[in-house]
C-alpha cells in the first residue's frame, strides 16, 4: 500500500543527517534549487556523469535508509526541512549567494569508478 504525502513528509522530518560534508551539501543547494546536472557539471569543471553519481549517493544516504526511491521532488522536501538543522553549509552558500561562487567545491577523497 502506498504511503499518504502526509507520512512522507513525517519520515523525511524525522530523517536527520548531519554527516554530509561541504561538496555534498553544496550540490545539494545546487540541485534542490533548480540547477540542472549539466549545468552544475560545467560551473564545477566535473564530468556529468560524476556530478549525478554524487547526487545519487546522497539520496543513498538520506532517502535509502527510509525505504524510499530516489526523487528530486523528495530531496528538495528534504533538504527544506533540514536546512536550519542539518545543512549550514548549504544554508551558508545559498544565504551567501555563493553557490556557484569561487572556489569551487572539491570532491570528496574518495575516489569512485564511473
Amino acid at each position: 500500500m502506498p504511503l499518504e504525502p502526509k507520512e512522507v513528509t513525517e519520515m523525511l522530518r524525522g530523517a536527520s543527517c548531519r554527516g554530509l560534508d561541504a561538496y555534498q551539501q553544496r550540490l545539494l543547494a545546487a540541485r534542490c534549487r533548480g540547477t540542472n546536472f549539466a549545468e552544475i557539471a560545467a560551473a564545477w569543471g566535473y564530468s556529468e556523469s560524476n556530478v549525478r553519481y554524487a547526487f545519487r549517493t546522497i539520496e543513498d544516504i538520506v532517502l535509502g535508509h527510509l525505504g524510499l526511491e530516489h526523487d528530486i521532488a523528495l530531496m528538495t522536501s528534504w533538504f527544506d526541512l533540514h536546512l536550519d538543522c542539518c545543512l549550514p553549509i548549504a544554508r551558508d552558500f545559498i544565504e551567501r549567494g555563493a553557490v556557484f561562487a569561487p572556489p569551487f567545491p572539491v570532491r570528496s577523497a574518495r575516489r569512485h569508478a564511473g
